[in-house]
């Protein structure tokens, strides 16, 4: 299903959701109007649905207006190996760039709309605008420091320390100010959590529980609520915030 996102996006803020958009941070201060542009699509992706397989022609970056997607490539047995999370306010495919076949594949963990940017038309106009090129140079920078930050989880962090500081990165990313909404659903499953962050399942339930005995986190169906933040900044490596800053938040797995 497919429709003309410029229906939905006004300036830096999808009407429909209210959220900003990705699409927006694009144009903002650059003079575009999105409804200028009808080569932009809505699509919506039901729970297990694929939005680009590896291997498949490169075309278009994809804006997660709502939902969430898992990026994952198949190692050399043919296990899934879950290289990253996106959700709304996330721009899916930047990995991709420069090449004509996507390096990975996304799929929806739970119904999802993306805004699609036909990455052509991004060419086109940036060589006029060169904010525009500037801002994708941006994004491509934030994911590699996001990509950066995971090796170091990966390399260096005892389990403990790595779902700390994944649940942190979600808390952090899904509450920001330039995005929308007091929570949001992360129905990823703890074996997903896993392949993220190279644990094997039993490490990521039995971790997830000692957080839980300890007082850190609360976990819930589906979700989880971090009761002391400080504490989990601790756990994970990272300075703690003055107590006036400190808000419980909620979001799922």
């Amino acid at each position: 299903m497919t429709t003309t996102a410029a229906k939905r996006c006004e300036s830096n803020v999808c009407g429909q959701c209210a959220q900003p958009c990705v699409l927006g941070t694009l144009s903002s201060g650059l003079r575009l109007d999105l409804r200028d542009f009808p080569e932009l699509k809505e699509r919506h992706l039901a729970r297990g649905d694929y939005l680009f397989h590896a291997s498949g022609a490169f075309e278009s970056l994809y804006a997660v207006r709502s939902g969430m997607l898992k990026v994952s490539v198949l190692t050399e047995d043919g296990r899934e190996q879950i290289t990253g999370f996106f959700l709304p306010g996330d721009l899916v495919g930047l990995d991709s760039v420069g090449l004509r076949q996507h390096a990975s594949s996304a799929g929806a963990l739970d119904d999802t709309i993306v805004c699609e940017l036909p990455f052509a038309l991004l060419e086109r106009h940036g060589q006029s605008v060169p904010r525009i090129q500037a801002a994708l140079f941006r994004m491509l920078s934030g994911q590699i420091r996001r990509e950066q930050s995971t090796l170091l989880l990966l390399g260096s962090l005892r389990a403990e320390e790595r779902l700390a500081q994944f649940l942190i990165d979600l808390s952090e990313r899904g509450h920001s100010d330039h995005k929308c909404g007091s929570a949001i659903g992360m129905p990823m499953t703890r074996e997903e959590i896993g392949s993220y962050l190279g644990l094997k399942l039993e490490t990521v339930s039995r971790t997830l529980s000692k957080l839980h005995r300890d007082g850190v986190i609360e976990v819930v169906k589906r979700g989880v609520r971090i009761r002391e933040i400080n504490k989990l900044r601790m756990l994970a490596g990272l300075n703690v915030r003055p107590s006036h800053s400190v808000a419980t938040h909620r979001y799922g797995h």
